[in-house]
């Protein structure tokens, strides 16, 4: 969500998370698909494929998404890495 904060400029809100939320969230797993998908050496191979074989989708929630999201653009990572992964999420049943 953006908010104005003068009357030419915006500022980006992140998605307010309840603390029960945020503590279910598993930091080691967060870690390990932001490594994964840092590491990929995409776009020379698709992305989508390792994505399939190593993270179900059934694993992937709003909230797990917006912290893998959130810590690949942290990184300055490879923003279609980041793209990809989305497209992946939209997938999921949540």
């Amino acid at each position: 969500m953006l908010k104005k904060i003068s009357s030419d400029s915006y500022r980006l809100l992140a998605p307010a998370l309840s603390p029960s939320s945020s503590l279910s969230l598993n930091r080691a797993e967060i870690e390990r698909v932001t490594r994964i998908i840092n590491d990929h050496p995409y776009p020379n191979h698709p992305i989508q494929p390792i994505l399939t074989k190593l993270i179900p989708l059934s694993s992937l929630s709003p909230e797990f998404v917006s912290e893998v999201l959130g810590r690949l653009f942290a990184a300055h990572s490879n923003g279609l890495k980041a793209l990809e992964f989305f497209k992946y999420s939209l997938k999921a049943p949540n």
